[in-house]
């Protein structure tokens, strides 16, 4: 406990963060990542792009973001808009967090495309957490709550529904 009073102390003294002020911070940012989509509705594994743009809300007990994503890759699609919710797991200027996405979703993976509400479990590292510039590193498994359906041109809507799901790895900076 007063290694993390003394911890909080020196923080507080070389970030000029004023006693009885909690650390608040609201900024930009951007992310380019790579997302590998399994179970999709073409029936095999597709890698592609992702990149978006957020906005981050950092305390020094908890971090929160809006965020729009896009992914794509071959003809395949996916665009996210949701909230984060992430609890850095120490106070100090380079912290790793875990947190969780929840996304309202569009996606088309080689099937007719569908709507629905996707979750990402996170873990990540934060990089430069109290100057302005800082830099984000995170790993998530992307789940998609909702099937999309395969194509079928006999039976237009009657394919098999899949529940796309995978592992996406992105990298960001926010000011």
């Amino acid at each position: 406990m007063a290694r993390r009073t003394a911890c909080i102390a020196s923080l507080r003294a070389s970030r000029r963060i004023e006693e009885g002020k909690p650390h608040r911070r609201l900024s930009f940012g951007a992310r380019l990542g790579a997302l590998y989509a399994t179970n999709t509705a073409r029936g095999s594994s597709q890698a592609m792009a992702t990149g978006g743009l957020f906005l981050l809300s950092e305390r020094m007990s908890h971090m929160a973001d809006v965020f729009l994503d896009f992914a794509g890759g071959d003809g395949d699609r996916l665009n996210r808009f949701g909230l984060g919710v992430y609890l850095p797991f120490s106070e100090e200027t380079h912290a790793p967090y875990i947190g969780l996405a929840g996304a309202f979703s569009f996606q088309r993976f080689g099937g007719q495309g569908e709507w629905g509400f996707s979750l990402m479990p996170v873990v990540g590292l934060m990089h430069a957490r109290y100057d302005r510039m800082r830099l984000r590193v995170e790993l998530g498994y992307l789940y998609a709550f909702f099937e999309e359906k395969e194509h079928d041109r006999l039976v237009p809507g009657s394919g098999q529904g899949r529940r796309s799901q995978g592992p996406q790895l992105t990298f960001g900076v926010s000011f």
